[in-house]
Order: structure tokens, then sequence, then C-alpha cells
């Protein structure tokens, strides 16, 4: 799992965790809890390869995301509910 820190809207640094590079499962650990978030996976060209909508990220729980053949190559993936919104860099190797 791969560590990234991002700065906040506060100007706090959370740390999240994640799958980087990931092949058909993208294991996501969030630094906070967010009860409805909403997760979407783009390409490299803004094409949306699978969202997912309302699911509950708890703090330090990870969290499996299927991909079906995602393909390899550069994507972001967004996470966004209440007061987060979080652009995570990836690479997938399928």
């Amino acid at each position: 799992m791969l560590i990234n820190t991002i700065e906040n809207s506060n100007k706090e640094i959370l740390t999240w965790g994640c799958t980087n590079p990931f092949a058909n499962t993208i294991e996501l650990s969030p630094p906070v809890n967010i009860p409805n978030a909403d997760v979407t996976l783009t390409d490299a060209t803004g094409r949306t390869v699978r969202s997912w909508q309302n699911i509950r990220l708890d703090r330090g729980v990870i969290e499996k995301l299927r991909v079906e053949n995602p393909g390899s190559g550069f994507y972001l993936l967004r996470v966004s509910g209440a007061e987060q919104n979080v652009c995570l860099k990836l690479i997938s190797v399928n």
C-alpha cells in the first residue's frame, strides 16, 4: 500500500493509503471517516472507468474497490463527501 499525503482546505496534512500500482482491485484506506463518499476512477483521457456512490469509508479501514480489466495506464481516483475532496494518481498494471 502506498501512502499519499494530502493537504486539505484547512491546511491539515492527511495521510491516505492506496494500492499503487493496482490491477483489478484498489485498496483504499482514508485518514478520516467519510460516511457517504462518492468515488470515481477516470482514465488519462477523462473517461469514467468506474464509480461508486454513497459508500462508507472508515478511518484506517481498508475498503476494496473492484475494477474489471482497467487496462494498463494512468488513472485518477476522486473521492468526495462531506468535507473531503481528494484526487489520487494511480497506475494500473494489467
